[in-house]
């Protein structure tokens, strides 16, 4: 893993840029030394903060990011557990975590910018060295200031040529022009160098003081700009989990509309899609009748998974593709509501045509019966069968521990 810490004040961009590269050329040049025909491949992780970045957020998640061992799956089964050792943390000195200013408990907008500051860049300099050792690319929410998105494309042409797996999350901006401009670069940058050798892309967008930009993505050409990057980026992908702000009905009929160009038929054996139209309030069936039409349209998928959770409610419509039968699985926090008999009768119609067996399923949440329906939002990924691709497991992991970190604050 890489790390570059130095600080990140204006006047010091050029040398932050600078350092940034040297960091991580030097990086390269030893990960080029490896030799092709030796076993074994590595997980490469960037990330960059600043020492001034603890005046202002709250430091104990920093703190515990610089000292945190628990990186990787193997890490949680280390002892202490993951739990107890971010307890011990807060324990060791629990009267600096309650007396810290105010503003970094409820940072201001000026805070929160400087925190994502401008993203680092890579200073000029000669080709960077190919590291074909490096199989798994991540770069983690866990610190705040982000990459330049042509930066990410100049690795993936140049050094990660090899790279079969990116897992790319970052905290959205919270003005809507450098979300827009993000995007943008998205689409123009990144995913037209993606190597052909990645397979699997997971991206989400992280808010830790409010969706601030959330209203104004909702609506508008962000998310058409999201849902045409993440369309484009499946020409060859197999595995994806796009963003929760791609629009869902015109992510599926993008890929129907890519089955008719030979060049960009989808790949994807795996999908797993976030709909925010999958809420009690919605009339849903629309997009899982698209949602039939969207998976034949993909020869080689095996799991189409849509799925949606709330702070009470949740759902999860799976669809497994099997040789000889197609599977549908309806999960809903609201008791048994029944999946839509069109929708059935939709699926049944293409299965029928294809002489297949589908079996449908109608399932709820345990979690819910026990609370009047009602679900914890972060509850929904043990049921998913493509969490992996949802979430990082070490992620999941510490959003598990934030509960009995928050009840000892309270403590005090």
């Amino acid at each position: 893993m890489l790390k570059n810490k130095s600080p990140l004040a204006l006047p010091l961009l050029r040398p932050n840029n600078r350092i940034f590269t040297s960091s991580l050329r030097r990086l390269l040049k030893v990960l080029s030394l490896w030799e092709p025909n030796h076993q074994g491949k590595l997980s490469l992780e960037v990330s960059a903060y600043s020492p001034s970045d603890k005046q202002h957020c709250f430091p104990f998640g920093l703190d515990f990011e610089e000292l945190t061992q628990y990186r990787l799956e193997e890490d949680l089964r280390r002892s202490p557990s993951l739990v107890e050792f971010r307890h011990q943390m807060l324990s060791d000195d629990i009267t600096k975590w309650t007396r810290i200013p105010l503003h970094q408990i409820h940072p201001s907008i000026g805070h929160i910018q400087r925190l994502q500051g401008t993203p680092l860049e890579l200073h000029k300099c000669p080709t960077l060295p190919k590291a074909p050792i490096v199989e798994s690319f991540c770069i983690r929410h866990h610190f705040y200031r982000g990459t330049a998105l042509h930066t990410l494309a100049r690795l993936f042409r140049e050094s990660l040529t090899d790279v079969a797996f990116f897992r790319f999350e970052r905290w959205m901006a919270i003005k809507f022009k450098q979300e827009a401009d993000f995007f943008d670069d998205l689409q123009k940058y990144l995913v037209p160098a993606f190597p052909q050798s990645l397979k699997r892309f997971y991206f989400n967008q992280w808010a830790k003081w409010g969706r601030g930009c959330h209203s104004i993505i909702q609506g508008g050409d962000i998310r058409t700009s999201i849902t045409k990057a993440m369309v484009a980026s499946c020409s060859h992908l197999t595995e994806i989990c796009p963003p929760w702000q791609v629009i869902t009905h015109q992510f599926l009929n993008e890929l129907c509309i890519a089955k008719t160009r030979p060049a960009e038929e989808p790949k994807l054996e795996l999908l797993c899609l976030e709909s925010k139209v999958l809420v009690p309030s919605r009339n849903f069936t629309p997009m899982l009748l698209l949602a039939s039409k969207a998976a034949w349209s993909m020869p080689r998928l095996r799991v189409l998974e849509l799925w949606n959770a709330g702070s009470e409610f949740g759902f999860i419509f799976r669809c497994n593709l099997d040789p000889n039968r197609v599977t549908i699985t309806w999960r809903s926090s609201r008791g048994g509501d029944p999946l839509a008999a069109e929708v059935v009768k939709a699926w049944n119609t293409v299965v029928s045509e294809r002489a297949l067996h589908l079996e449908v399923k109608t399932e709820s949440f345990k979690e819910a019966t026990k609370k009047d329906n009602l679900l914890d939002g972060k509850s929904i990924y043990h049921h998913l069968e493509l969490s992996r691709l949802a979430i990082d497991p070490v992620t999941l992991a510490r959003f598990e521990a934030e509960r009995p970190l928050k009840e000892a604050v309270q403590l005090y």
